[in-house]
């Protein structure tokens, strides 16, 4: 399984830096993941470039994020 996370890392005062720290380090060895934090200004070119031919995106922030990914 190839997973993408994309994590708003000051979303929640900074829980996105402390999410994708735990994403990384709880991932098992049999499932890719690559966690990329968001830039406001690039997501939906992180998404189109970064999500194709992936088994699973999760996009995790705040409504902004939510929104512009959505």
């Amino acid at each position: 399984m190839d997973c993408l996370f994309l994590v708003n890392p000051t979303s929640g005062n900074g829980a996105g830096r402390r999410l994708a720290a735990r994403l990384e380090a709880a991932s098992p060895p049999d499932v890719g993941v690559q966690v990329v934090f968001t830039d406001p200004g690039r997501l939906e070119r992180q998404v189109t470039s970064l999500a194709p031919g992936r088994d699973l995106v999760v996009a995790a922030g705040g409504d902004g994020t939510a929104t512009r990914v959505g």
